[in-house]
């Protein structure tokens, strides 16, 4: 009888000592939520937007730009010009007022979801050739 408590002791000692988190217990949970790191821009999820500049007017004339996103995250975009007979480089293009070939620091950045709005416009020189001037626009949405 007397080994028999011994022996509930010891159990009920082993088990304390686990359950209080003694020098034997290493059980260690960790839970991550996944990142997320969406971007729509014009209701699309595709990142390349096709500018299209005629007579002076371009076309989307404003992006609305949706991030969806559960980290911190930053957005960047170049301009790549489409071959044609009139080819309009980046300098030309103004994204929220910047030129798109100064742009070397991301347009926006932030923590979390965001929707916003990047006016976009076109400056022609004088005595530039009239026509349709075209380029597509990237954008990459990623992490700081």
């Amino acid at each position: 009888m007397q080994k028999r408590w011994m022996l509930v002791l010891a159990l009920m000692l082993a088990l304390s000592t686990a359950w209080a988190g003694g020098p034997s217990a290493a059980t260690r949970v960790e839970l991550r939520m996944p990142e997320v790191l969406m971007l729509r821009i014009n209701g699309r999820d595709d990142p390349h937007v096709p500018v299209r500049v005629v007579a002076g007017r371009v076309t989307p004339e404003v992006l609305h730009v949706e991030v969806v996103a559960n980290t911190a995250w930053k957005l960047t975009v170049r301009s790549t010009p489409l071959v044609g007979p009139l080819e309009l480089p980046p300098e030309r293009l103004l994204l929220a007022g910047e030129p798109l070939s100064t742009l070397t620091r991301p347009v926006r950045s932030g923590q979390g979801p965001a929707v916003f709005e990047l006016p976009l416009d076109v400056w022609l020189l004088p005595g530039e050739p009239d026509g349709e001037y075209r380029a597509v626009l990237t954008f990459e949405l990623s992490r700081p």
